[in-house]
């Protein structure tokens, strides 16, 4: 079934309606003409292959709605001429195609664009041309494998930009130009696998990397987001970080490094950093001196499920404790046949300290790792983003010490046990030796 031009005319006083339970090959340009007081188009249950050039013009509807569709190819210009006060809701219908210039000329008020959860395995130059006033993207959970140069190229107030859940595994230099108002970038989950290099607006806050094939990064990858709040490198396959990787971002706040294979770890360029997580690496050391010398504003690190040696470790956590950072660690490894000293591991020192810490939880924030932004707030200004006080903090210290505490017990009664061990057996075979004489 195809719906041509002009399928409407002589219905001029129709004010609503709707097509349901259809299966329709085109909606040709005209389509509605002669639709005069038309106010509401809906589409329920409907099929439709594809919406050509002008398929809904010259129309100024209430709304229009598309209710379980699915929609295989919008052509170029497809809301042509085309007015409504926000555009129709278009995740969930199964778009594989949106071609350049779908969107030329179409009046609307919406800032707010969702496109998740198809089928889009392309983003064209020049797709959103026309919308200008566009503050969110979301194009996750689609098939795109490909963005071609200047794809947002007409997107100037854009602030986010979600591509995550996607196939991409290379982007173009030139694939985010024209986005000069970015904030936040989303690109995990997806098959990236060389370094950072598309040129990103300088201004941008947020950038999410994590969940990713990235094996290494590249001095001054990061360079030009001078501006940088928060960086998402989490969940890929990292093996090192060179001192010049971070050059440049002197205001970034928080770094996720977590789930990685790092064995090497080099900050000493991100003197405001507040946060770090390097938790799930391969970190066998850690030097507590160095650290806070290359990261003086620190105040929270995670550093758990790594390769730390317990005799060096247990003294890292110490200093970084005395300097009031908060240590998420619950485990490290003693070395084989490693003697061990009860007394050499400060419980003492670590329980003090972090009575002291506790006291002064007044200074640290919440957590703000996962930066969610939905529709209503995606158009805020992020550099207002607010790091309010939470008491959560205080729950997690209390049960990091315990578990800390339990954690070195565990290990001295442990090594108790098998000294006990060894001294009985030895008095066994001296006993059978005797037997023997």
């Amino acid at each position: 079934m195809e719906i041509g031009s002009g399928a409407f005319l002589g219905l001029n006083s129709l004010e609503n309606l709707l097509i349901s339970d259809a299966t329709i090959s085109k909606i040709m340009s005209g389509a509605f003409l002669g639709l005069s007081n038309l106010r509401i188009l809906k589409f329920q249950n409907t099929q439709i292959e594809t919406i050509q050039k002008r398929g809904f013009a010259p129309h100024s509807l209430i709304s229009l709605i598309f209710d379980s569709c699915t929609i295989t190819n919008f052509e170029s210009e497809a809301f042509s001429n085309f007015s409504v006060p926000k555009i129709p809701h278009l995740a969930n219908l199964s778009i594989r195609a949106l071609q350049p210039g779908t969107f030329l000329d179409f009046h609307t008020h919406t800032v707010v664009l969702n496109l998740s959860h198809n089928k889009i395995e392309m983003v064209q130059s020049n797709t959103f041309e026309s919308f200008e006033r566009l503050k969110g993207l979301f194009l996750d959970y689609n098939r795109i494998h490909r963005l071609e140069s200047d794809s947002f190229s007409f997107l100037i107030n854009l602030l986010a930009l979600h591509i995550s859940n996607n196939r991409l595994e290379n982007i173009p230099i030139n694939a985010f130009v024209g986005l000069l108002s970015l904030q936040l970038l989303d690109l995990s989950h997806n098959q990236l696998q060389s370094t950072v290099k598309f040129v990103l607006p300088s201004d941008m806050h947020t950038l999410n990397l994590s969940y990713n094939n990235i094996t290494h990064l590249v001095p001054r990858t990061f360079a030009k987001l001078s501006n940088l709040k928060i960086l998402d490198l989490s969940n890929n396959f990292i093996h090192t970080t060179h001192k010049d990787v971070f050059t440049n971002l002197e205001n970034l706040d928080i770094l996720d490094l977590s789930y990685n294979e790092i064995d090497n770890l080099d900050l000493s360029q991100l003197k405001n950093l507040f946060r770090l997580r390097v938790n799930s690496n391969n970190l066998r050391r850690l030097n507590a001196d160095e650290l806070l010398r290359a990261l003086p504003n620190l105040k929270d690190v995670s550093l758990q499920d790594n390769n730390f040696i317990c005799t060096e470790f247990t003294v890292t956590m110490q200093k970084l404790l005395a300097a009031h950072v908060m240590v998420r660690s619950t485990n490290c490894i003693w070395e084989e046949d490693q003697d061990i000293d009860p007394g050499s591991v400060p419980i003492d020192s670590i329980f003090n300290l972090t009575n002291r810490l506790l006291a002064q939880l007044e200074d640290v924030p919440k957590d703000p790792w996962n930066v969610e932004l939905d529709e209503l707030k995606m158009y805020q200004d992020l550099d207002g983003y607010d790091l309010d006080d939470s008491s959560i903090f205080e729950v997690i210290l209390v049960i990091l010490c315990i578990l800390v505490l339990a954690r070195l017990g565990v290990s001295v009664y442990s090594f108790c046990v098998v000294r006990e061990e060894r001294r009985r057996r030895e008095e066994e075979q001296i006993l059978e030796l005797n037997d023997t004489l």
